[in-house]
């Protein structure tokens, strides 16, 4: 609410988490805005939360039981060094929650 308040020609919001973008939904329902005509919202997880949303949420996921599987791997195989990284695919699936 603080950040309507503050910003009140937001028209969008990336959520750290799916949680967090419900609760988003939540407050902008509060405020009078609709979701997405006045506000998109994006999340990050790719929870089943984000399909239960109302609206349904856009949001990001990660491959997280990949990157677990790697990582452990990595550790075990004694690859992982102080610069060590590695990048993974993530994907949108757009939903309700932002203009098409």
């Amino acid at each position: 609410m603080e950040l309507l308040t503050a910003q009140p020609d937001l028209d969008g919001i990336f959520a750290a988490c799916d949680l967090s973008a419900t609760g988003a939904l939540q407050a902008l329902a509060h405020a009078g805005r609709r979701v997405p005509d006045d506000v998109a919202v994006v999340g990050f997880d790719g929870s089943v939360l984000a399909t239960c949303a109302n609206p349904p949420l856009t949001s990001v996921s990660q491959p997280v039981e990949d990157m677990t599987e790697y990582a452990v791997r990595q550790l075990l195989d004694r690859q992982v060094g102080d610069q060590w990284h590695e990048v993974f695919p993530v994907t949108l699936s757009v939903r309700a929650s932002t203009a098409a």
